[in-house]
């Protein structure tokens, strides 16, 4: 497949195959959009910010940092393996796939970061929740604050 202005013609095979390629990019652009819209709900929504801030400077704080900090490495040698994939097949250059390529990687690697720190967010405060629940303290202030 090689791309002649803004279409992707298929040599060698039925005209029909530049058509679906095309459908497909779309379709895969298409997708990003709901995870750019729900991950900009998560990082502007209030209640998480202050929550992710308190938790951040509470003792769990730097085991939150590792976790995030471990993921997203993960995830970028991830996207790298996947870049010099492409580029040993595609060559990467400045076609319309090499650009819709690195841009939904960039869309990918920032929602997998919110992700990540609003699952260990969710996960510390399950387990804080639990911690305090299964020795309580036997007072009105206790299960108010609870």
């Amino acid at each position: 497949l090689s791309q002649s202005g803004r279409r992707f013609d298929a040599e060698g095979m039925s005209h029909k195959v530049g058509k679906l390629v095309d459908y497909i990019l779309a379709m895969k652009l298409a997708l990003c959009i709901p995870m750019v819209a729900t991950t900009r709900f998560v990082a502007m929504d209030s209640g998480f910010c202050e929550a992710l801030r308190a938790h951040l400077h509470s003792p769990g704080g730097p085991a939150a940092k590792r976790f995030v900090r471990r993921g997203m490495c993960t995830a970028i040698m991830i996207m790298m393996a996947a870049f010099l994939l492409e580029h040993e097949r595609n060559g990467m250059s400045g076609d319309l796939y090499s650009k819709f390529f690195i841009g939904t990687s960039v869309v990918a690697l920032t929602c997998t970061g919110v992700f990540l720190a609003l699952v260990k967010l969710s996960v510390d405060m399950v387990e804080g929740l639990r911690r305090r629940a299964a020795d309580p303290e036997m007072s009105a202030r206790f299960w108010k604050d609870l």
